[in-house]
């Protein structure tokens, strides 16, 4: 799953991703998906299905944040909650 954090108002845009490999749950359109670092469920932006690869990858909206403050504290919570950036990829 990817999610993606605005830096504040003066834009750029991190993104965070997190693999589920002992999941054996199927993601379909309409279900919200449930993680520990978020308090209530969210619904997907877009899921993308990869028959040959054999993943998932399930996309959410921005999470826009006010300050580059909040979106250093959003991302901090994101990686206790096993959450990797791009340089630690392939997770």
């Amino acid at each position: 799953m990817d999610i993606r954090l605005t830096r504040g108002p003066g834009g750029g845009i991190r993104i965070l991703r997190k693999v589920y490999v002992d999941s054996q749950v199927v993601p379909v359109p309409g279900a919200y998906i449930e993680d520990s670092a978020w308090k209530d469920p969210k619904l997907p932006k877009r899921i993308t299905c990869s028959l040959t690869g054999n993943y998932y990858h399930i996309e959410f909206e921005t999470v826009k944040l006010k300050s580059e403050g909040a979106s250093d504290e959003e991302e901090r919570i994101y990686r206790f909650h096993g959450w990797k950036s791009p340089e630690a990829w392939p997770l």
